[in-house]
């Protein structure tokens, strides 16, 4: 098709590509390096929304009203997670094929599915695990470092975190129908807790056989490449045969300070007020109720005594059982199930009328859980987001290309906190943040142009190069359609945010490629405004899957 171009010919032969896999609300990117005909490929992520539907499916079970805001003809063409995970992967594949048939680097950013649902598929269908498929080097910041104290502190807390928001979005599932009031927060949490992936817990649903969690895949990633895996500082600077194919890269984040780790709001009143780290006893009470509530359910089916059994048989400490605080006889889940009432206990419908008289109704607190899920699956969302590994790719005539992963606003502020190299040996020069940020060209915009993940002041405002392009992650009838927005339109994520995505579109003069972008019209952009940048889209034809951007050397 004459719109198609090669970005293999009529280039210059040196260059970088960068592609963007298209299509899913989740990142995957290729960054080739081509010198002298020969080509060098970094990864980095390759992840897709969890538990999203095949269009056709979300267009029939959806409310027409929601169908109708979002789109039928735009939410049809959304391709469900493990088909989308799949061909994304075989696209990998045919892609190194003629490159050696490995990756040169991989790269990590942090533990959320959405970048890394490619590697969490069982090994016999998983590109990354074939024996076949190599990868030379892998790339992880020292949150994911095994022998790191302070990585395994933050581990044992984001796992309890992660647990907790599993157990009561599993709980959210049948509260929801009891008490139609609970169902915005618990919306959120099941939609949060699609980032986290699958979790392994007794009284959650099983995990499919061979399938691994987030936190197993890159375990798994680090086996396969063995003593070639490096876990990256901030202030490290790489370079020569430590960088990539010639490229200088900058280790912006993630901070070692907490107070910058996990600081995802920016300072201020109201909501924007500074919040840190959800402690381990708020994730406890969390997991402790949600378990409650799935007792009250299995009782009704004869699975208590069995989940409780099975809890303890498979926990590795006695104390993280949390069980309900009342002996199962004693238990009565609430709201009243039809057949809770099943043994008789002297007077217990008296209190039952007391608590649901109307003039009590202000001190109930049977929802009160709902709220406290909400939060903590907001904040382990956003606490992982701001673990994300930051990186800046320096060309040989200073252009930067920014890839920050989902870093939240303490990650961002933390790249000021030293400067780069963070150690300067004799004669070594060192640059600012500011300086850094003045030069990038490309900016990966971070959590799929969300309203959190991009500093302003001391982010965007500093990308000051006229020649600036961007990429966005994002399908945005996906993103319309999570939480409370699969009943009510409007009330879904936004993504990108109106605010932030009129920002880029003055900054970079339109240069602006998404998961879900027209074409033609991102064709057009780049072309009336040249920055030296050759676009390219896949052929529909092909499956259009990718976007790529050629910036020469």
């Amino acid at each position: 098709m004459p719109e198609q171009r090669d970005l293999q010919a009529n280039l210059e032969p040196n260059r970088i590509v960068v592609r963007m896999y298209r299509g899913v609300l989740g990142d995957c990117f290729l960054i080739t390096v081509w010198r002298d005909g020969a080509p060098s490929v970094a990864m980095i992520d390759c992840g897709v929304l969890q538990n999203v539907q095949p269009g056709p499916d979300m267009v029939q079970k959806l409310p027409p009203n929601v169908v109708e805001g979002v789109g039928a003809a735009v939410l049809g063409k959304v391709e469900g997670t493990k088909d989308a995970v799949r061909a994304i992967g075989s696209d990998i594949r045919a892609y190194l094929a003629d490159k050696g048939g490995k990756l040169d680097l991989l790269v990590l950013t942090h533990d959320h599915y959405d970048h890394l649902a490619g590697f969490t598929l069982p090994d016999d269908e998983n590109i990354f695990m074939a024996a076949d498929f190599g990868i030379d080097r892998l790339w992880l910041s020292w949150v994911e470092n095994p022998d790191d104290p302070q990585a395994r502190a933050l581990a044992a807390r984001f796992a309890k975190a992660k647990e907790a928001v599993a157990l009561a979005a599993e709980a959210g599932r049948h509260a929801m129908n009891v008490d139609p009031a609970l169902a915005d927060n618990l919306e959120r949490v099941q939609a949060l807790a699609a980032f986290i992936g699958p979790v392994s817990h007794p009284a959650l649903p099983a995990v499919p056989a061979k399938t691994k969690t987030t936190t197993q895949s890159i375990q798994a990633m680090r086996e396969k490449v063995g003593k070639r895996t490096r876990f990256l500082e901030p202030g490290q600077v790489l370079t020569g045969a430590e960088g990539f194919a010639g490229l200088k890269v900058y280790v912006l984040a993630p901070p070692r300070k907490e107070q910058r780790l996990f600081k995802d709001l920016p300072t201020g009143k109201g909501d924007a007020k500074e919040v840190y780290l959800t402690k381990m006893d708020e994730a406890n009470a969390v997991a402790t109720v949600a378990l409650a509530q799935l007792h009250g359910v299995a009782m009704d089916d004869g699975r208590a005594a069995q989940m409780e059994d099975d809890q303890r048989a498979n926990a590795r400490d006695e104390r993280a059982l949390d069980p309900p605080p009342f002996a199962r006889p004693h238990r009565r889940p609430y709201p009243p199930r039809p057949n809770e009432e099943r043994v008789y206990v002297p007077g217990w419908d008296h209190l039952r009328a007391l608590y649901e008289a109307s003039d009590n109704k202000y001190r109930t607190i049977d929802g009160d859980w709902a709220d406290g899920a909400d939060s903590l699956a907001l904040k382990l969302d956003s606490d992982t987001n701001n673990a994300s590994l930051v990186l800046a790719f320096e060309l040989e005539d200073g252009r930067v290309l920014l890839f920050p992963g989902d870093a939240q606003v303490g990650n961002w502020e933390s790249w000021g906190d030293q400067l780069y190299p963070a150690t300067a040996a004799e004669g070594e020069k060192q640059s600012s943040i500011e300086d850094i940020l003045r030069r990038v060209v490309f900016y990966k915009v971070g959590h799929h142009a969300s309203h959190n993940a991009t500093a302003r002041a001391r982010g965007l405002e500093l990308m000051t190069d006229p020649r600036l392009c961007a990429a966005i992650p994002v399908v945005e009838a996906v993103a319309k359609i999570q939480g409370p927005g699969r009943k009510a339109p409007g009330k879904g994520w936004k993504m990108p945010y109106d605010e932030l995505y009129n920002r880029l579109k003055d900054k970079t003069q339109h240069r602006i490629v998404r998961g879900d972008g027209d074409p033609a019209a991102e064709r057009a952009a780049f072309t009336a405004a040249n920055a030296g940048v050759s676009i390219a889209h896949q052929d529909p034809v092909a499956g259009g899957r990718w976007v790529e951007l050629s910036f020469p050397l």
